[in-house]
């Protein structure tokens, strides 16, 4: 289960991807807009999992997980999206997600065995909680072989799951077919 907090967070995401994306030899380019994002649960529950779907201005599907973290992970600071200040939980670094086990083994256990997505609670500020359905919504297609696949591909630049191929896709508002995010291999 995911925990959301109502918060303030500063900066926020889209202004860090704002920042890193550019420098990103995969990135086409361009403006960038939030589609949403889904969240995979992290079995110990200390990081925060989320796979990020945006659009640039052109059209262009982007891909970009990342987890967060309440604490430095110095052997993923190669991987450093940026750090954020979040007024519930206070400092959070956000690290390119395709670099984290964390990540890779959540997104493994969702392909595998499903379901694909955490649910996701919103803590409000006068102490209620809510449920919130979130905006992307991922499908796991174990494919053939997915017992013997062991390594987590992230697609950045999502495309239509390849059969057999054991993948994460997802679907949101006026995205009807699955785009492929992560795949087994």
């Amino acid at each position: 289960m995911a925990i959301l907090h109502q918060a303030t967070i500063v900066p926020s995401k889209q202004e860090i991807l704002g920042g890193w994306l550019p420098d990103q030899p995969w990135y086409p380019g361009g403006d960038l807009r939030l589609v949403g994002g889904l969240r995979l649960d992290d079995p110990a529950g200390e990081v925060g999992v989320e796979l990020l779907v945006l659009h640039t201005d052109d059209g262009t599907v982007v891909h970009v997980p990342c987890t967060y973290r309440g604490a430095e992970a110095p052997e993923l600071a190669h991987a450093l999206m940026g750090t954020a200040t979040h007024s519930v939980l206070g400092t959070r670094w956000l690290y390119d997600a395709d670099a984290d086990p964390v990540y890779r083994t959540a997104v493994r256990q969702a392909i595998l065995t499903g379901p694909a997505q955490a649910a996701e609670t919103v803590h409000h500020l006068d102490g209620t909680v809510t449920e919130r359905t979130p905006l992307v919504q991922a499908r796991a297609m174990p494919g053939t072989g997915s017992d013997g696949a062991t390594t987590v591909r992230t697609v950045r630049l999502p495309h239509a799951p390849e059969p057999g191929v054991p993948t994460l896709a997802a679907t949101w508002e006026g995205q009807d077919e699955p785009l492929t995010l992560a795949v087994l291999v």
